[in-house]
């Protein structure tokens, strides 16, 4: 079980690199950028920025530190695909909010270089955010698909990597004994991928074609 479960350690370390890039080249590319659901992207880029504090406040492993860098990176360039085809105040509130609250993470990091005592609280209350937000991150996307009855705007590729992912880190947070944000987090945003990629086929066709009938 040990070969097993480091193999998933270094497995999910190498897709945690990769595993983004199709949704950035769907959303360079494709005309459902705008079915791409802002909740999702919210919750997903808070969950990237209390990850990387976390990471430089108690994870002493660079391939985590790595990991958390690029994806952080990966959802800033997002952030800048996503504000070109804003097109309501709302949605422009909604992701400068969420610029607003980057640099409030830094300065949570820079507090605990002044007051190492709130290192701990700190760092605690970050972990949370991220799996959390991460947890729930795709929420918003599975209820978006299903209002809109399409699902155009997720890369199939993306959710394919993300699922195996997911497993090796649940096979690496029960074995290696994680916290219990890890074990149990990590199950439910199993199922929401697993939605997600049901949607991705379910919604594969208009529902004019479906079933070869026509409808009106």
């Amino acid at each position: 079980m040990h070969v097993i479960a480091s193999f998933c350690l270094n497995l999910s370390f190498f897709l945690y690199l990769l595993y983004y890039l199709p949704q950035l080249m769907k959303n360079a590319h494709s005309t459902g950028l705008r079915d791409f659901s802002l909740g999702f992207h919210c919750l997903a880029i808070t969950a990237a920025t209390a990850d990387l504090c976390y990471a430089f406040l108690l994870i002493h492993q660079w391939q985590y530190r790595v990991v958390s860098i690029v994806y952080f990176s990966y959802l800033l360039f997002q952030h800048g695909q996503l504000y070109r085809v804003c097109s309501t105040r709302s949605e422009r509130y909604l992701l400068h909010l969420c610029t607003a609250m980057i640099p409030l993470c830094l300065w949570c990091l820079d507090l605990t270089h002044c007051h190492p005592a709130y290192a701990l609280v700190i760092a605690a209350g970050l972990g949370w955010v991220e799996r959390c937000a991460s947890m729930l991150a795709k929420l918003p996307q599975l209820l978006k698909n299903r209002r809109l009855r399409s699902s155009r705007a997720i890369s199939r590729l993306y959710l394919y990597l993300n699922l195996i992912v997911t497993l090796c880190d649940i096979v690496s947070a029960w074995y290696f004994h994680w916290g219990p944000s890890s074990r149990y987090g990590s199950p439910v945003s199993l199922c929401f991928t697993l939605l997600l990629l049901y949607q991705s086929y379910a919604y594969q066709y208009p529902q004019r074609q479906r079933w070869g009938r026509t409808y009106a």
